[in-house]
């Protein structure tokens, strides 16, 4: 089995300050960032972090709260929608409230560079209410964990050719760890992505290396992720009802009615 590192141009180190004062200067400094459009859905039920892109619109939904600032050269701003502030170049919408001065990009697009993975060749699969010892580091196939399956990797890297969990499926990771996919990640109902009790979200990296105007990453209603996602060439999709910890990287991002989204900690 052979061991493949993913490559990707992204700083995960504590965000310093640039474009204006208090804002992320790293992706992962948000709890959302785009190189182009976000939109955050009307009534999810909040974003606990910043929200921003690179060069494309943000738009907050009708009863959404942002309880940091939103970012973006274009934004608008749904009937009671509320955010922390507003850096932006054009501001549109009924929602009010005013925009500061900021400079664009916010975020240096070296750092937003494209994913590579080599998958391997052999799968990784989980019936349906099964379960694995931790699976070591490699290079693997398709994952596919069944209904109520578990899988668990042990840390390290991984890189793998696509990822699906049915529903009330789990992918935890034991230890910190890089998943490099090649083409998508897809969570059905209820299923989870993250790691386990002594693992942090923001030590489970998942790096998207397709590039598609169709989701890459998508997490169904009420699945859980806790992980840091980067997929610079596609879409993020988190549907309704959902809980999802860490930072969610992407071309565009779309955060559905009842989600809720909440910046990594340390």
């Amino acid at each position: 089995m052979r061991l493949t590192m993913v490559a990707v141009g992204v700083a995960c180190a504590a965000a310093a300050h640039a474009g204006a004062p208090g804002l992320p200067s790293s992706p992962f400094g948000y709890a959302v960032f785009a190189t182009g459009d976000v939109t955050l859905r009307n009534k999810v039920r909040g974003v606990n972090g910043d929200v921003g892109s690179n060069g494309g619109r943000v738009l907050v939904g009708q009863d959404t709260p942002v309880l940091g600032a939103v970012v973006a050269p274009r934004v608008t701003v749904r009937n009671d929608a509320r955010a922390e502030s507003l850096f932006c170049l054009l501001l549109e919408g009924p929602g009010g409230g005013a925009c500061q001065a900021v400079t664009f990009p916010v975020v240096d697009p070296a750092l937003l560079l494209p994913v590579q993975v080599v998958p391997g060749t052999t799968p990784l699969r989980v019936p349906s209410k099964g379960s694995t010892s931790p699976v070591a580091p490699g290079a693997y196939a398709d994952v596919r964990i069944g209904s109520r399956g578990l899988l668990v990797f042990a840390g390290g890297t991984y890189a793998v050719r696509s990822i699906r969990i049915q529903p009330r499926g789990q992918l935890l990771c034991q230890e910190p760890c890089r998943i490099g996919v090649m083409e998508r990640v897809r969570l059905q109902p209820r299923a989870m992505l993250a790691g386990t009790a002594r693992t942090r979200p923001s030590q489970v990296h998942v790096d998207v290396a397709l590039t598609s105007s169709s989701p890459v990453f998508a997490a169904a209603p009420r699945a859980t992720v806790g992980a840091l996602v980067y997929a610079p060439g596609g879409r993020i999709n988190l549907r309704n009802q959902g809980n999802y910890v860490g930072a969610f990287v992407g071309k565009t991002v779309t955060i559905e009615m009842g989600a809720l989204v909440q910046a990594a900690g340390p």
